[in-house]
């Protein structure tokens, strides 16, 4: 009997893995391409421009970031869960339903965020920037919204059909065209200009190209677009869908924080100089974020159709093969990175950034906990649980809400980057903790 189950658990392992290690593999590859002109873009820049400039250039493209992450309310994700389902179901006219509601959403954020930056641009240059010229710059990059504003339902499309090689060429693509245009631009003499102009050219670029190959896809899957289709064919789940929304955009506000907020804080408390320290900590130990982004890329979407064809048993099986042969042993290789980190640091971007060597290293035992329980978030989104995962946001975003005014004008980016590796950790804790409450109880 008990060989029989073990044959069973066997049997639904290699169907949910199967061509999951492939897809994974092809988005690492390319992210680990990205990752590596991103370090060498990113030293360059830092080399010439010095601490001070290049922390001016962060909260340039931050405050627009910041703005655009408090109204966007990431519809990929909830697109990547109804389209999975609704593709499982054969339910053709909802899934294309769907696409449009999320291409709406995204632009009527986009146009709205850029009109708040333009028209705010001259007080963040001067109070957050501390550099009153680089309005203009503000305004520039904010621009950029409207084409990227393509970017989600789009991936979403490809996401469901399994086209990560797709999406892994046209990131790589992108980034390649990112880094050649700002270094090319650093190096000709534009500073932090140039930055801000290759960031802008090529997310145009990425934005275009990922919306017309996903519009010409849908077209050639389904036999007609979204735009013949009438947002009606959602009533049924019009429910769903913004309570899925009002969470998903809870868990996102969080986000906000640990990307964007803290640089705007301390910018304004402490200056561009210790930005420039904290950026370069934090794109260090954004390394391993990179890993987890193709994981839970290629986990969600296969959730979400385990999910609607209510399989749960070859779920669960799935996120244990997730846990104990994926999320454990990287999170143990990356944190052995940490031995490294002090020579990488000085001998790439030289003496005036060894500050940020304390602040990397604990930036970067944040992030391996995070790789160890990559298939945390994702699973509790195909779940229909994500108001757990709200709850655990509400109460870091609040605390660090709270904890930023403090910290940050006493311990600057230190006492910061202590703050958010506890965060991490404890939001993680708690997630995993409500996990086994769940899987105790057979959700």
């Amino acid at each position: 009997m008990q060989l029989s189950k073990n044959l069973q658990l066997r049997s639904l392992w290699r169907k949910a893995w199967q061509g999951f290690g492939g897809h994974v593999s092809v988005l690492v590859i390319a992210n680990l391409i990205s990752v590596a002109l991103s370090f060498v873009q990113g030293v360059i820049v830092a080399r010439i421009l010095g601490p001070v400039s290049y922390g001016i250039v962060a909260l340039i493209m931050t405050y627009p970031d910041f703005l655009f992450g408090l109204l966007n309310p990431q519809t990929a994700d909830v697109s990547v869960k109804y389209l999975g389902q609704f593709y499982a179901r054969g339910e053709e006219d909802r899934a294309l339903a769907m696409c449009k509601l999320g291409y709406t959403i995204d632009f009527g954020i986009a146009l709205l965020a850029f009109g708040v930056i333009a028209v705010s641009a001259w007080w963040a240059a001067g109070s957050v920037v501390h550099h009153p010229s680089s309005a203009g710059l503000i305004v520039l990059y904010a621009a950029a919204f409207l084409p990227r504003a393509m970017v989600g339902t789009s991936r979403a499309v490809f996401a469901v059909f399994d086209r990560f090689s797709l999406l892994a060429w046209l990131s790589l693509l992108s980034s390649v065209a990112r880094t050649g245009m700002i270094v090319g631009f650093v190096l000709a003499g534009w500073g932090i200009t140039g930055v801000i102009w290759g960031n802008v050219l090529s997310s145009t670029f990425y934005g275009i190209a990922l919306g017309v190959l996903a519009y010409r896809f849908v077209i050639k899957t389904w036999g007609k677009s979204w735009m013949t289709i009438s947002l009606r064919a959602l009533e049924d789940e019009r429910r769903g869908i913004v309570r899925f929304l009002f969470f998903n955009d809870v868990n996102l506000f969080v986000g906000i924080f640990f990307k964007q907020f803290d640089y705007l804080l301390l910018g304004y408390f402490r200056g561009p100089q210790e930005v420039g320290y904290y950026r370069l900590a934090k794109s260090l130990a954004g390394f391993v974020g990179n890993l987890v982004s193709p994981l839970q890329s290629v986990t969600y979407p296969r959730l979400s159709r385990l999910k609607g064809s209510d399989k749960q048993e070859e779920m669960q099986a799935f996120i244990r093969r997730l846990a104990l042969w994926v999320g454990f042993p990287l999170g143990i290789l990356s944190l052995l990175g940490l031995i490294l980190i002090p020579w990488i640091i000085q001998i790439l971007v030289g003496e005036a950034f060894a500050p940020a060597i304390p602040a990397t290293l604990l930036l970067f035992v944040g992030s391996g906990i995070w790789l160890v329980l990559f298939w945390l978030r994702p699973y509790f989104m195909a779940q229909d649980e994500i108001h757990r995962w709200a709850s655990i946001s509400t109460l870091i975003a609040g605390s660090s809400f709270l904890a930023y005014w403090i910290i940050i004008p006493q311990w600057g980016y230190l006492g910061l980057s202590a703050w958010q590796a506890t965060a991490i950790v404890v939001a993680h804790g708690l997630a995993f903790m409500m996990f086994r409450k769940m899987h105790a109880y057979g959700k």
